[in-house]
């Protein structure tokens, strides 16, 4: 189906006008009774699908970066050269590390292709992978929940602020007095009029947002390169080595060479 969480409710889930199912039916009845649409079920539907598997995802990512092979991918991350010497095959590692990345970012997909309902090459064009790369530069990398805090705040300024304002402000500036051209939009400032740059600002908003993700990027770059929640103080050991005792005198030395801490 071209909509795995529409199949759960209709038949044909690529079709608006497919009969619902047994299940579909018995949810929409009942939710009918509180005036909520099937539409809007639907949606929150997805909307909780999304939540849940992003959580799934952030308790994996989380027990991979705690376990013995996530200590040994900051290894690498920090000196790969030191991870090398220490008898890490690094090479292995890092094809592990894009291996488990592909697999998430192939459930992604699956939950993209719900959202849109098709998809085709164009929808991956060089600017998606940009913005990720902003999101986990305002985040911090190396931060899980600093991805998740720079994808949303990310999100927020490129998508959500330009309705908000258009919205709002938008309300308040007659369309008939907006400039055509920047140039014409500075201007009225020599003789203090502010409303032209503002109603210009309201107007374009839709291309000013990438100036104002710029700015955030030029900012954090210059007062916080490791992001907003970068590089926060990690345990190096899996275990505290603070209230390990003393080793015993008769303890004998390892003969595996630390290769059961892989």
């Amino acid at each position: 189906p071209s909509e795995p969480i529409r199949a759960v409710f209709y038949q044909d889930p690529s079709s608006p006008a497919s009969a619902t199912t047994p299940l579909g039916e018995s949810i929409f009845t009942f939710f009918e009774g509180f005036g909520i649409t099937s539409s809007v079920v639907v949606d929150s539907v997805y909307t909780v699908a999304i939540i849940l598997v992003a959580l799934l995802f952030y308790w994996l990512l989380t027990r991979i970066g705690n376990s013995p092979f996530g200590r040994v991918l900051k290894a690498i991350r920090e000196d790969e050269l030191v991870a090398s010497s220490l008898g890490k095959d690094t090479r292995l590692f890092k094809i592990k590390a894009f291996m488990v990345g592909c697999a998430l970012m192939g459930l992604g997909g699956i939950l993209w292709l719900g959202a849109s309902g098709f998809v085709n090459p164009l929808s991956f064009r060089p600017n998606i992978t940009f913005y990720i790369f902003i999101a986990l530069i305002i985040g911090g990398a190396g931060s899980n929940t600093g991805a998740v805090l720079g994808g949303a705040v990310f999100s927020a300024l490129l998508f959500l602020l330009p309705q908000l304002i258009n919205q709002n402000a938008g309300q308040f500036i007659e369309r008939g007095v907006t400039p055509d051209t920047i140039v014409g939009a500075l201007a009225p400032i020599a003789s203090a009029d502010l409303l032209p740059l503002v109603a210009y600002a309201v107007e374009n908003m839709a291309s000013l947002r990438f100036v104002v993700v710029g700015l955030l990027l030029i900012y954090l770059m210059q007062n916080r390169p490791e992001g907003l929640l970068g590089h926060r103080s990690e345990v190096a050991s899996a275990v505290d080595l603070s209230e390990r005792t003393s080793r015993p005198a008769d303890a004998r030395p390892a003969t595996d060479g630390g290769e059961t801490d892989e």
